[in-house]
């Protein structure tokens, strides 16, 4: 009980202290409408792929191989070049280096289609794999009816309006829009601002000498250390509800069907965010080497992750591993996979290295806090 007093005392501070509510909530709302406003028709729906490269390999002889051939020639007008190479490990390193945007493999011999795409190019690999799906596809259904009507089959190969590139995972509504863009990558911007909220208030509670009141009273500190963290986290989780219903209902940003999904990174982030604040408030010997301290973090953490701009733009390799390092990085990729992929095996990963450092930082922070004397 003791506890929930003290998160609810730092809950009440923080909804009533307008500075903080107005940057944590009326700021990213700002900057949602401005940004996605600002680069709309940049983001637009009608995306330039440029040059997509893909090299592939033929294992055996069959009809697979030789149908492709024909696909190829029709790739050639959305500026689709393909490369063959013989030698499957060549093939691999080249994607690895990232001279392509994907691998082919047709193997005739087990009857089966490989596709290696490059995260790099995953736009591009993207449209492939659609475009790959959709040949696969009439392929069999044209091998199907062969068995039944052969007659038929020359009819079928000489159709001139095949519309391979009409495929589901291009389509218009499936790709995010300026506003969904930095909808996303503006919310998860402010929850690495909770690390201020949690910074500053233990700092103040020090400056006001209301901790040493607190150590001298029956409270314990593991009580009192508890329930700020449990302040912090409620109020910050208040805070990022508001965000995403204004988001959602006003603006119309798209969160996906799943918001639970959603709902579970964000919260794994604050645990993040808050653990980092609480973290550096026990390093830093002032507020103002604090506030440096977390703002450096909070940039280089944000644009890694994405937040400012797609690091896509930026087409290095070296850039898209180190990004990796950034927790923010996996959240927002996390997301943006499920709402627009429909793909959540990035979901579990993302919770796991936020909470991760949230419990480790939380746990050093703790016995920092137990030495603390009045």
């Amino acid at each position: 009980m003791r506890i929930l007093n003290i998160a609810y005392k730092d809950i009440i501070e923080n909804l009533r202290d307008k500075r903080n509510m107005l940057i944590m909530t009326l700021f990213p709302i700002i900057l949602i409408l401005i940004l996605g406003t600002a680069f709309s028709k940049v983001m637009s729906d009608s995306v330039d792929l440029g040059e997509i490269e893909v090299i592939y390999t033929v294992k055996g002889e069959g009809n697979v191989s030789k149908a492709f051939d024909s696909l190829k020639e029709d790739l050639k007008d959305y500026k689709v070049s393909f490369t063959y190479e013989k030698d499957e490990s060549k093939a691999l390193k080249a994607i690895e280096d990232s001279n392509y945007s994907c691998y082919i493999v047709f193997d005739e011999i087990n009857k089966e289609i490989k596709l290696y795409k490059n995260d790099r190019y995953n736009l591009n690999a993207g449209f492939i794999e659609g475009i790959l799906n959709t040949f696969v596809q009439r392929y069999n259904v044209i091998s199907e009816i062969a068995v039944v009507n052969p007659r038929i089959i020359g009819d079928l190969n000489t159709e001139k309006n095949i519309q391979y590139v009409k495929v589901e995972a291009l389509d218009k509504k499936e790709q995010p829009r300026a506003v969904d863009y930095y909808g996303i990558t503006m919310t998860t911007l402010i929850v690495m601002y909770a690390s201020m909220t949690a910074g500053f208030g233990m700092s103040s509670e020090r400056t006001r000498k209301t901790l040493n009141r607190m150590f001298i009273s029956p409270l314990k500190k593991q009580e009192i250390f508890t329930g700020k963290v449990l302040g912090f986290l409620a109020v910050t989780m208040i805070q990022i509800a508001i965000v995403l219903a204004f988001g959602k209902f006003i603006i119309k940003v798209n969160w996906g069907d799943n918001i639970l999904a959603v709902a579970a990174v964000l919260a794994a982030e604050i645990v993040m965010a808050v653990s980092i604040g609480i973290a550096v408030s026990f390093i830093a010997k002032s507020e103002g080497a604090m506030s440096g301290i977390l703002n450096m973090i909070v940039v280089v953490m944000i644009f890694l992750g994405g937040g400012y701009v797609p690091l896509e733009q930026f087409n290095s390799a070296t850039l898209d591993t180190i990004a990796k390092l950034s927790p923010i990085k996996w959240v927002n990729d996390a997301m943006f996979n499920s709402i627009y992929r429909n793909d959540f095996s990035k979901i579990v990963p993302a919770i796991l290295i936020n909470l991760i450092i949230g419990l480790i930082l939380m746990f050093i922070s703790s016995i920092a806090f137990r030495k603390e004397e009045v």
